[in-house]
């Protein structure tokens, strides 16, 4: 009896061993299994997140850029549809003063006083100014000043041999108006700047009225609208856009305004990297790229790594970018990292 109990037991212990045993390998390998299935899943979601980061400041970058690109494209546009629009109201007016004085004035009164009128006219910040032009080349009125009025301007040529002045009577003798496009000297200029002008016909006294604009003036009110709008967006918790020309001036920097107007081309990190020089490298590519620097942080006061996209508008020689500090990233990893944490836990003792 006592040898059946003792074989009795010899066997239960036995079970029981080899079942806790069986029972403990098989919670090895679960957990084995569950860890380094979450691992991988962890490994894949940061991934994704850094990504995803990286994915929105080129996404914020492409879409300033594009909106650029289609202001630029608009600036002979907006030039042309302008000194057209004021060459007309301009005509109008002189029109209007004919039409008034018609009978009652003499025709030298009635011409000095449209002559007076298109020199008082002035807009585009006071640059813009009205020029009036007989037919045989005589100025008649040249803005502001009138010093140079009654001379012939017909042989004038602007700086790459055009002479413009026939162009101008060409243009009327055909058609009554168009435009006109030459290289100019402006007032206090040491270089020929492509200028457009739209010039018309008033009939009553055979003269030409018109008015132009340089492309850079409008090129500048331009860029000027557009920084003024990019330097309003915002996205993420510190996210901007920045944009500095080719040469390391500071256009757009809305949260380190001090450096507008700044050339920083030879600025460096803690670490010695010529940040700027970077930009430039990473803006002459077709489709921009990402570079890593150390830069201050507003909200720490302290220099920090950053990742930055940039891309370059070569035909104004801007650098536009946005960027992430990697710690504010770090911080969102170690949020996903919990995440992971709990669920592994919650699967081992799910498992047990």
């Amino acid at each position: 009896m006592k040898r059946e109990n003792s074989l009795i037991n010899t066997i239960i212990i036995n079970s029981v061993f080899i079942t806790i045993f069986t029972s403990l390998m098989i919670l090895a390998a679960w957990i084995f299994t569950i860890n380094a299935r979450y691992s991988k899943e962890k490994r894949e979601s940061k991934e994704k997140f850094m990504k995803q980061q990286k994915e929105m400041i080129r996404n914020e970058v492409e879409k300033s850029v594009e909106y650029i690109n289609y202001t630029r494209e608009r600036t002979e546009k907006i030039l042309k549809e302008d000194i057209k629009e004021r060459t007309n109201n301009a005509i109008n007016g002189a029109e209007n003063i004919y039409n008034k004085y018609k009978g009652k004035k003499s025709d030298r009164e009635i011409k000095e006083l449209i002559k007076e009128f298109m020199r008082n006219i002035r807009f585009n910040k006071e640059r813009g100014y009205f020029f009036v032009i007989s037919m045989d080349g005589t100025t008649e009125v040249t803005g502001a000043t009138q010093q140079d009025e009654g001379k012939s301007i017909l042989n004038v040529k602007d700086i790459k041999g055009k002479e413009f002045i026939k162009e101008f009577i060409n243009i009327v003798k055909e058609k009554e108006e168009g435009y006109s496009e030459y290289y100019w000297i402006r007032p206090g200029g040491t270089k020929g700047e492509r200028k457009i002008s739209y010039i018309k016909l008033f009939k009553p006294y055979n003269w030409i009225i018109g008015t132009g604009e340089y492309i850079d003036d409008v090129t500048k009110d331009m860029q000027k609208e557009c920084s003024e709008r990019i330097s309003k967006i915002r996205f993420g918790e510190d996210g901007y856009i920045f944009i500095l020309t080719f040469d390391g001036v500071t256009v757009v920097n809305e949260l380190n305004k001090n450096l507008v107007g700044v050339n920083i081309w030879d600025i460096e990190d803690i670490n010695g990297v010529k940040i700027v020089q970077k930009e430039r490298e990473a803006a002459e590519k077709p489709d921009g790229d990402y570079i890593y620097y150390s830069w201050h942080k507003p909200t720490t006061n302290k220099s920090e790594q950053k990742v930055s996209f940039v891309k370059g508008v070569k035909e104004w020689r801007w650098m536009v970018g946005a960027g992430l500090y990697i710690d504010d990233i770090e911080k969102e990893l170690a949020k996903i990292e919990k995440k992971f944490e709990a669920e592994i836990k919650s699967g081992i003792i799910n498992t047990v």
